[in-house]
This record gives C-alpha cells, structure tokens and sequence, in this order.
C-alpha cells in the first residue's frame, strides 16, 4: 500500500494545520491511535485505511513526517494573497478596520485555544477580495477558499502579527474611549464654568 504525504509544512494547508493541532493535544489517547489519525489527515486518507500499515510501516511514515515536531518559521506577512488569479488584500493598519471587521475578529478569538482553528476564519476577515469591501456574509466562503488553498509555511507568521494586531485593536479602542470621556468632561466643565448648567 502507498500512500502521498508531505514532507514540509509548505504541503500542509490550513485546514490540515488546524486538525493537526487538535490531534496532537490529544494526550489522553494511545500513541498509536493518535499517529494513525495524523497519518490519515497528512494523506487525506481514512484511518481505516492506515490501520491496515504494518507497524514497521507506519513507523516510517511517523519518522517521514517528523517535521510535524518544529512549528513553521515565521513568515513574513504579505498584504496581497493570489489566489488562482484572484487577489485578496489585506488590511494590515488596525485602524483601518472597520467596526464589521473588529467585531468579527473578536467572535472567532473568543476561546484562545481555538485560534489555530479559526485562523482561516480570522485572515477571512482582514484579507478581501481586491476591490471590494468587507462584508460578513461573504466571510465564510473566503474562509473556506483559505482553509483549502492556502499552506501553514506561507501565513504561520500571520498569527504573531494578529497577537500583536489584537493587543493593537483593544488599545487603540481602549485609547478612543478614554480621549471620548475626556472630551466629554472638558465640555460639562466648560458649560458648567458658563453657568449653563445640567437641565433636567
């Protein structure tokens, strides 16, 4: 039996990156089970399939992918993707977001442990198409492009910078509210230094 498996993270898409991570925490289960399942996911094949490998076998195909023990190397972030001559740019200034955007970007980080799950969900919200502007309904078939054509190597640096770009986002908003309530004392003192007073 012959099965296809990659052999850097470069042939690994997001969607299997996603899987990997969940399947590697799996501590609880027989080392075994777990490499039989990664195998499968690797070589888009059935488990049931791997279970008939003879040890020896899916021993070597455990060593074939080893490269699954480093994380990828950070990229750098690109603000244009193409893909299949459809280019999507990216919105890199967290000021530039729109509120659409940030709300979104904080439904799919709610639960950290989940970021590498939603990570094609999350560069669906800051990378659109070319031309348009972001809107949510049309998030999750972009999404789903991402998670199919788009490999770990090429974006892994993406989740450092979206760390950096959230802790950005929540200060920047931070930052806005502060400057709001601010303004907003400066001119009760200025109307209460006027003698116009609160009307009730």
């Amino acid at each position: 039996m012959e099965i296809k498996l990659p052999t850097t993270w470069e042939a690994v898409n997001l969607k299997q990156f996603a899987a990997l991570q969940s399947k590697l925490q799996q501590e609880d289960t027989d080392a075994i089970e777990r490499y039989i399942d990664i195998i499968a996911l690797l070589s888009n094949e059935k488990p049931s399939l791997i279970m008939k490998m003879p040890i020896d076998a899916l021993k070597k195909a455990i060593d074939y992918v080893s490269f699954i023990n480093e994380l990828p190397k950070e990229t750098k972030i690109k603000n244009v993707i193409n893909i299949n001559n459809q280019v999507y740019k990216g919105t890199l200034d967290v000021t530039k977001l729109t509120a659409g955007q940030y709300i979104d970007i904080k439904t799919f980080c709610k639960e950290s442990e989940l970021i590498f799950e939603n990570l094609a969900n999350i560069m669906a919200v800051i990378y659109v198409e070319e031309g348009s502007e972001y809107e949510g309904t049309k998030h999750a078939a972009r999404a789903r492009v991402f998670q199919e054509k788009l490999n770990i190597a090429d974006v892994y640096g993406f989740t450092l910078f979206f760390s950096n770009l959230l802790n950005d986002l929540t200060r920047d908003i931070l930052d806005f509210t502060i400057q709001q309530q601010k303004e907003l004392i400066a001119e009760l003192q200025d109307s209460l230094s006027n003698g116009d007073g609160l009307g009730y």
